[in-house]
């Protein structure tokens, strides 16, 4: 399941949702305008009748354009599902660089802030009393391997920072002690992000990454759901190719065959 929640990522969905065969959605319309409404047009997309012994194969030929615009139906559900349900920070820049960079080049102490607040009261709420290195079944998914990697590095940099301020009880903050800090409740915790605070802009791009990743897993559910539509809808779209594909090389087939050699010996 880890590899495929890492193939589901909103990143890898992006990809797939603004690739060529989703952007023939836009043809749906008129492959519909086609097949319901343009009669002078229907004998030339009708295919002769008998075409071929199977009657199974030869109807799915002679559907072949409605098979199609089905496909592109299908597909356009998982793109609007995508539109809906993908985070901002992976449908408004250009993949992890742009949203780094755009990141990076407006930042502000707040911001950066901010933005670690979310990430981790989100990673508090579904991680309450589990370690970091658990990967425990309710949150493996929305936080893997990759997000925790990351978040440990950061507390590993943040204690290092404290050791060199000389703050806390023995010179510095272990990273568990600053992580329990951070998601503390009550008043202690104000007092632990104002010790950090200045510490922060330093560690900008892992906290900007950090948020990038936790909304690259978020809603795995979902994630799965527009994932198997989109698959779903590609193969109704290539069902007719296929098919008429496989007829065009059996009609060859049967054209080079020796006279006489369908019979029998």
């Amino acid at each position: 399941m880890s590899k495929f929640n890492e193939m589901t990522r909103w990143s890898n969905l992006a990809r797939l949702a603004g690739g060529r065969t989703a952007k023939l959605t836009i043809a749906a319309p008129f492959a519909a305008f086609i097949i319901l409404h343009n009669e002078p047009l229907q004998p030339f997309l009708e295919m002769s009748e008998n075409w071929h012994p199977n009657p199974i194969l030869e109807s799915l030929a002679l559907a072949r354009f409605d098979i199609f615009y089905l496909g592109l139906v299908v597909i356009g559900i998982a793109v609007a599902l995508f539109s809906l349900f993908s985070p901002l920070q992976i449908t408004s820049h250009e993949g992890y660089n742009g949203f780094i960079s755009l990141k990076e080049r407006t930042k502000t102490n707040n911001a950066i802030e901010g933005s670690l607040r979310l990430t981790l009261e989100e990673y508090s709420r579904c991680s309450r009393g589990t370690d970091l290195s658990v990967d425990t079944s309710e949150r493996r998914f929305r936080f893997p391997k990759r997000f925790r990697e990351g978040l440990w590095s950061l507390l590993v940099g943040l204690s290092r920072a404290t050791k060199k301020q000389g703050n806390g009880v023995e010179g510095h903050y272990s990273p568990k002690e600053i992580l329990a800090g951070l998601t503390a409740e009550g008043p202690n915790r104000a007092d632990w992000w104002e010790t950090v605070h200045e510490l922060l802009p330093d560690f900008s791009i892992d906290i900007f990454r950090l948020e990038f990743v936790h909304a690259d897993y978020a809603s795995p559910i979902m994630r799965a759901i527009v994932f198997w539509v989109l698959i779903l809808g590609i193969l109704i779209v290539f069902l007719p190719t296929v098919i008429t594909t496989y007829l065009v090389l059996s009609d060859l087939v049967q054209l080079v065959k020796p006279p006489g050699s369908a019979g029998g010996a």
